[in-house]
């Protein structure tokens, strides 16, 4: 009974279950890969788009975003695509070790998103409803980031651009994510003032609580993965407790 115990183990590994158990654990990961990346760059658009279209004022990145689209005549995609590739630029050149091909194609994808999303939001009318609905687009579009944001920070080698410039600069000095992410809102809102972009209320609350927000809302996540034994991105010198 032993003999024949020991005989079926050895012919195990010439069917191949050894090598179709890793095989398996890296297609799922490749497909989480893919879907967390899809699901960070669609939440992000409709958090672009509610936040502009509510009319309040855009977030701060938007601010510049859309600041460029009215001071170079062209689309709000083709705007944020223009600034996602020069933050790509930035990212790779500081801080490459998050840069991948999750983050590449979000930089592409991103700009596509938004125009595709924006056709089914801007016939709302949003600026024209009641102020009520309007800041709820605008808390709505502020979790959106939130949620895009924390969501994307976690998957390998998938950190957007700006945040990849942001921890890079954590580590240098540092200074904590939140903090030094509110830093380049007021950055970013200055400029995008300049640019002619639209601001208000909403463009305020961007400022106080991006930085925030994404910090809260990422270190809930990690701690779900961390509980699921789900694999995610560490990020140097973070704590999540």
């Amino acid at each position: 009974m032993d003999r024949e115990v020991k005989n079926v183990s050895e012919k195990i590994p010439s069917i191949g279950i050894k090598k179709s158990l890793p095989a398996m654990g890296k297609n799922y990961k490749i497909k989480s890969i893919v879907v967390e990346t899809v699901l960070s760059t669609i939440i992000c658009a409709i958090g672009v788009c509610l936040f502009i279209e509510a009319g309040l004022g855009s977030d701060t990145i938007d601010v510049l975003v859309d600041g460029m689209h009215r001071h170079f005549s062209i689309t709000l995609g083709q705007a944020d695509q223009l600034f996602t590739f020069t933050f790509l630029i930035l990212a790779f050149l500081c801080n490459r070790q998050y840069i991948g091909m999750p983050c590449i194609a979000y930089s592409i994808m991103i700009g596509f998103m938004i125009d595709f999303v924006n056709q089914w939001i801007m016939p709302l009318h949003l600026s024209e409803a009641s102020f009520f609905i309007r800041i709820t687009c605008v808390l709505l579009g502020q979790f959106c980031f939130a949620l895009s944001y924390g969501i994307f920070q976690t998957v390998e080698k998938g950190m957007n651009t700006v945040d990849a410039v942001i921890y890079f600069l954590c580590k240098k000095t540092k200074i904590a994510y939140k903090w030094l992410r509110t830093i380049f809102d007021v950055i970013f809102f200055i400029i995008g003032i300049y640019f002619g972009g639209v601001i208000g209320i909403g463009t305020i609350f961007s400022v106080c609580f991006t930085g925030i927000m994404t910090d809260f809302v990422h270190q809930m996540i990690v701690k779900v993965k961390r509980k699921k034994g789900i694999a995610y991105m560490e990020i140097a010198g973070e704590d999540v407790a």
